[in-house]
């Protein structure tokens, strides 16, 4: 098999919108592991704003799982692509 398992019968969208969610919630929650919990950092070594971290972390109920000390929670409403990081040179 290719990727997760999906429950059928479901739409394309649907089955697809699993199946990414899936790969959101584990490889954030990995991410978020190996930084202690610092969205920051964890959003920097994986290569997208740390807004958009939120994002997804909000979309999927896993808000409560990463901590910004002295931080709120941004919003980024400009899509639902990530935002990549620019290289500063």
């Amino acid at each position: 098999t290719i990727g997760p398992a999906v429950d059928l019968p479901a739409s394309y969208k649907e089955a697809r919108r699993q199946v990414l969610d899936a790969f959101n919630k584990d490889y954030l929650a990995k991410a978020l592991e190996r930084h202690g919990g610092n969205v920051s950092a964890a959003a920097r070594e994986i290569g997208i704003e740390r807004q958009y971290f939120y994002k997804i972390l909000k979309t999927l109920e896993l808000a409560g799982q990463g901590r910004q000390e002295g931080a709120e929670e941004p919003s980024n409403d400009e899509g639902d692509e990530p935002q990549e990081l620019s290289s500063k040179t």
